[in-house]
């Protein structure tokens, strides 16, 4: 199949679209056309007109393409576009990622002719007769990209007639280099990182890492650097390089501090022996019932909690395990799992009176984030069991339980969906 979308910039390109809709029935090649407003994109996010166009128009192939359950999306870039966008971003001060220009393929979108040059993609659609347009944006000569294409390009090409070719190969070194320093600052933010010994921290893998601040001090500067940025890039955000500058400098300072990222999303926390790296995130409360037999599953928090009915032999546990099992009996009404609530009060198994909840999960260990996401098992009266803290005295198995709830809860794994 084939997709256009009508950023909606110029009145002539609703017939632009229709061209490509009658070329396509022409050749038998279905045909999936959109229209966007590129201009109020970008208005609301604050780009310029093109990068809204861009965005737009990936995101309207993506969807045509799983509409259409098309595995991979191919665009006509060309080696000119290809050395127009180094230059641009040379232009700019970009680093490495963004001297490599355009990647052959990125994810499910491929470009098969980047080898090409405008020229010889113009000559095969000449030769065999087939249509092709040219955006009349192409020839605006006050964009930078056609001042590039217009000023720059025949510039260097008249010092050097190879002057493309030359700059695809500098592209691809960018590439290589900018992979293995990814791959070395991934390594050192590795051997950096401190990990939890909790049982629950998987409940927060995605939100939050603790490093080692000494450890990432005594690295060189450019791999310090590139570390920050991929940290960043992990918890959803991007450093630039005066960012990355800024934070490396605070790094080897020593002065503790806390740091937003750009976009206000990441912090950046700088403690005295270690840098914890967290998502500012609220987690909404929730509340939904337990699939009793089977599994109920936190796709977007990680985790799983299975409940079976078993007897109830083999149900001494610590404290803090992971896999309990409570007096079936003794619970009352279905069990539901939701967040913590402020005031709430339990009786936990071998202690004498009740005691919040709030200072029960404090006192684990857990961070702030964790606290939010681990989930309470309930039944109408309360909560039963906190996974890796405590149960409710009052679901104890005894030595008249004739029937066992067996709650496990744990980190989705690999092998499961």
């Amino acid at each position: 199949m084939a997709g256009h979308l009508n950023h909606g910039l110029r009145p002539e390109a609703e017939k632009e679209s229709e061209l490509c809709a009658a070329f396509c029935e022409e050749l038998g090649v279905p045909f999936a056309g959109g229209k966007a407003d590129a201009r109020a994109i970008a208005q609301t996010f604050r780009l310029s007109i093109a990068e809204a166009a861009r965005r737009a128009r990936y995101e309207f192939l993506q969807q045509a393409a799983h509409q259409l359950d098309c595995a991979v999306i191919v665009t006509g870039h060309t080696a000119d576009d290809h050395a127009e966008t180094i230059l641009l971003n040379l232009s700019r001060g970009t680093g490495l990622r963004g001297a490599a220009g355009i990647a052959q393929q990125r994810d499910n979108i491929v470009r098969p002719i980047l080898a090409a040059t405008r020229a010889e993609t113009r000559a095969f659609c000449t030769e065999r007769g087939l249509w092709f347009h040219d955006d009349p944006t192409n020839f605006l000569e006050d964009a930078p990209r056609i001042r590039i294409r217009q000023q720059v390009m025949p510039a260097l090409t008249a010092i050097n007639p190879r002057a493309m070719e030359a700059l695809a190969r500098f592209a691809e070194l960018a590439r290589e280099e900018d992979a293995f320093l990814d791959q070395a600052a991934g390594s050192l933010l590795q051997q950096a990182e401190r990990p939890s010994e909790h049982p629950l921290a998987f409940l927060t893998r995605d939100l939050e890492i603790r490093l080692d601040r000494a450890f990432l001090v005594a690295a060189p500067a450019v791999l310090r650097r590139r570390a920050l940025r991929l940290l960043a890039r992990y918890l959803g955000t991007e450093l630039d390089h005066e960012h990355a500058e800024s934070l490396a400098a605070q790094l080897v300072s020593g002065e503790e501090e806390a740091i937003d990222l750009p976009g206000g999303e990441v912090r950046l926390r700088l403690q005295a022996e270690d840098v914890l790296a967290e998502r500012i995130q609220e987690e909404e409360p929730f509340r939904y019932p337990v699939t009793l037999p089977g599994e109920t599953f936190a796709d977007a928090m990680g985790w799983v909690l299975t409940a079976t009915v078993t007897p109830p032999d083999d149900y001494q546990r610590p404290a803090r395990s992971l896999d309990v099992k409570i007096d079936a009996k003794a619970t009352k009404g279905g069990l539901h799992f939701r967040s913590a609530q402020t005031g709430e009060r339990m009786q936990p198994l071998g202690m004498d009176g009740t005691k919040l909840i709030s200072d029960m999960l404090r006192e684990s260990g857990l961070s702030r984030h964790a606290r939010r996401r681990l989930p309470l098992v309930c039944d109408l009266v309360g909560p039963v069991w906190i996974p890796g803290i405590a149960i409710a005295s009052r679901v104890a198995i005894t030595p008249t339980s004739r029937e066992a709830i067996h709650l496990k809860f744990g980190a989705i794994g690999p092998e499961q969906p």
